[in-house]
């Protein structure tokens, strides 16, 4: 199937997604669905195949993909993520807002890439961790985005939360980092990729 729920609008395009894969399961059928939509994958995927350039990329379940991407392109193409180039040194990455874990096999003092998803930040009342500002907020229903400045780094970070924030535009806050949620890779460019859905 080629995007076959891509002209529906979002309401019918879930319902019929959904009894299109209560069908499928229900007959044993087995069906390869292609799709460039990252959250149609993740929900209708038992096997999710990440396709880069004609090659694979990565192939695993929903949860192994996203929770365990291979590399930088497959975090980014299966969620938003905020990216931050740092040193890599004895084992971590070095950025400036703060040091993480990976297990690479990077010479010290190489570049890479931290690829933190929105909602591994969190922020409070000011002074309670790394310094920050409020530049943005969009309402989205379901959750809000928040835009965030990190002195010294000259793009604002988004984090995503399900609990209203209080906090207006341009007040100051802590920021603290789930560090579950960030993802380290050697520094990697951008690209496009289109992931391959078994059912």
């Amino acid at each position: 199937m080629d995007e076959p729920f891509s002209n529906l609008d979002q309401g019918l395009r879930e319902r019929v997604r959904r009894e299109t894969v209560d069908t499928l399961r229900k007959t044993g059928t087995t069906a390869i669905m292609v799709t460039h939509d990252p959250q149609e994958a993740l929900a209708v995927g038992d096997l999710i195949v990440l396709m880069r350039d004609g090659r694979i990329e990565q192939a695993g379940t929903p949860f192994q993909i996203y929770d365990q991407p291979c590399s930088a392109y497959a975090a980014e193409f299966m969620g938003p993520c905020n990216r931050l180039t740092g040193i890599w040194s004895k084992g971590r990455i070095e950025t400036p807002i703060g040091t993480f874990l990976a297990d690479l096999d990077l010479p010290d003092g190489a570049l890479a890439l931290a690829c933190i998803r929105p909602q591994a930040l969190s922020i409070g009342p000011d002074g309670q961790g790394i310094s920050a500002r409020i530049m943005g907020k969009t309402f989205t229903g379901e959750s809000e985005q928040i835009d965030i400045m990190v002195h010294p780094l000259a793009q604002t970070l988004r984090m995503h939360s399900h609990v209203r924030i209080p906090m207006a535009i341009g007040e100051k806050v802590s920021l603290q980092l789930n560090g579950a949620q960030i993802h380290v890779f050697p520094d990697d460019p951008e690209g496009e990729s289109h992931p391959v859905v078994q059912s």
